[in-house]
């Protein structure tokens, strides 16, 4: 636990091999990139609710194998590429409503089984949730504007996804063939899955 801490330097803690449980204050403003890359035994990170962090940059967690929870700051707006990238015991995650980017690859492999957006988050990068194959039923909020590539390719349990709005881009291979898309009919959506040969279910 490190209080007053304003700024985390890039790989500060990286490979920390011992390092289990991170306790973050509401003074922190700046996390570097790879932070705490490949801490292996770190179970348990808390950024205190009203913390100044908006970001968390390009991988940050990446391959923290052992991450089970992360509670994020209210004030985050973006989560870097690669971020958590295979966070294999990651399940669960609660995404502050001011969250409105998640980066490429950020969840890439991860064990996430239930995704609840924020309902202003706008892009979503490309590969961000490939091979997350817990999940099962995903709801993208209406205000997104990009989903790119093969955001939720190689999930291999997903069955649908679904995308009430009207994004302005949509990545090709977003879900794997066996799943299927929820949309309105006649909409950007519908004409996509039309023009990919994805199965599709109307709203």
């Amino acid at each position: 636990q490190i209080d007053g801490i304003v700024r985390i330097g890039k790989e500060a803690f990286g490979n920390c091999s011992r390092l289990q449980q991170m306790k973050l204050p509401e003074t922190i403003q700046y996390m570097g990139k790879r932070a705490f890359v490949q801490c292996r035994k770190l179970e348990f990170i808390e950024f205190a609710p009203n913390a100044l962090c908006s970001e968390i940059r390009t991988e940050t967690f990446l391959e923290c194998n052992s991450l089970k929870e992360i509670l994020l700051p209210e004030k985050l707006q973006k989560i870097g590429n690669r971020a958590f990238y295979k966070c294999l015991a990651l399940e669960d995650i609660s995404f502050p409503a001011g969250l409105t980017e998640i980066g490429m690859e950020a969840f890439y492999q991860t064990g996430l089984k239930d995704l609840k957006f924020s309902p202003n988050l706008v892009k979503i990068g490309e590969k961000a949730f490939f091979k997350c194959n817990q999940l099962e039923h995903v709801i993208i909020p209406e205000h997104v504007k990009v989903i790119e590539k093969w955001v939720f390719h190689g999930c291999n349990r997903l069955k649908v996804l679904e995308i009430p709005g009207e994004p302005e881009q949509i990545g090709p291979w977003i879900i794997n063939r066996s799943a299927r898309i929820r949309c309105r009919k006649g909409g950007t959506v519908d004409r996509y899955c039309q023009e990919s040969g994805f199965e599709v279910e109307y709203i």
